[in-house]
């Protein structure tokens, strides 16, 4: 019985490791999928992500340096650009640009 314990141990840890390396090369491409989706489905601006970081236990992302430009009015009328310079929840946006 112990037999089957230590290959159940050595098949899970192999498992582990596969999909923690597999997540670490797993972040570039990922990142330009999302940018170029959201990209494509909000008209009017331009996303940036700088980087994004895949967490496959909870299944979720981190999403850092994110930009979210106006393309088709860059300046507004006091000379500031309309860059979404703060922390804000982009989940939903990230989430319907991902969907589609």
């Amino acid at each position: 019985m112990p037999k089957r314990w230590v290959q159940f141990a050595l098949g899970l840890s192999l498992f582990v490791v596969v999909v923690v390396a597999a997540s670490a090369f797993m972040d570039e491409p990922l990142r330009a999928y999302v940018e170029q989706r959201m990209n494509r489905s909000l008209k009017g601006y331009a996303v940036r992500i700088g980087v994004l970081d895949f967490h496959p236990i909870g299944f979720s992302v981190d999403l850092e340096d994110v930009e979210v430009v106006r393309t088709d009015e860059p300046r507004s009328s006091d000379g500031h650009d309309s860059t979404l310079d703060r922390e804000a929840p982009l989940e939903g946006v990230a989430f319907r640009a991902c969907r589609e």
